[in-house]
């Protein structure tokens, strides 16, 4: 009788970087301009209102996209284990930034820009997405690019924050 085993490492990470920049991008609460009298997103058209007012947003962000997210009282914000990310909006000379699940981010951004630390399942994957957008309300002007810069831990645990 011969036996085998097989292993299948399936790597999800690329197709879990596209669905969180597209629920941030087109949810009626994310980073695209909605019109609530017809009740549709315009994903490429950004309020810059909606970055000035980081606070607010992140937590939307957070809210939105929820992946066992809970409040940490030890950093008061809520947090995840599984993925972080910067939101970059570059609009002529302004550089305006948010965060989805900052605490996690600032931990592994250092690794990220690294890659894998050795054999196994250390290190971070990265994505990066870049897109170009029409921005509103904003008097420097309308064209612009936002670029998302998406963290996950290779192995969740290690990197435990929450």
């Amino acid at each position: 009788m011969i036996s085998s085993l097989n292993s299948y490492d399936v790597k999800t990470f690329d197709q879990e970087a596209d669905i969180f920049w597209s629920i941030a991008m087109n949810s009626k609460h994310g980073i695209g301009e909605y019109d609530s009298d017809i009740k549709r997103v315009y994903p490429t058209v950004i309020d810059f209102e909606k970055f000035s007012k980081k606070g607010e947003m992140e937590k939307n962000l957070m809210d939105i996209v929820d992946l066992q997210n809970r409040f940490s009282t030890k950093f008061n914000k809520t947090c995840n284990n599984y993925i972080a990310a910067k939101i970059i909006l570059d609009v002529d000379t302004d550089h305006v930034e948010l965060f989805y699940n900052e605490v996690l981010f600032r931990k592994i951004f250092p690794i990220g820009e690294v890659g894998t630390l050795g054999a196994g399942q250390k290190g971070v994957n990265r994505a990066t997405k870049i897109f170009p957008v029409t921005v509103l309300n904003n008097p420097k002007g309308t064209d612009g690019t936002i670029t998302f810069e998406i963290f996950k831990p290779k192995d969740v645990s290690q990197y435990a924050i929450c």
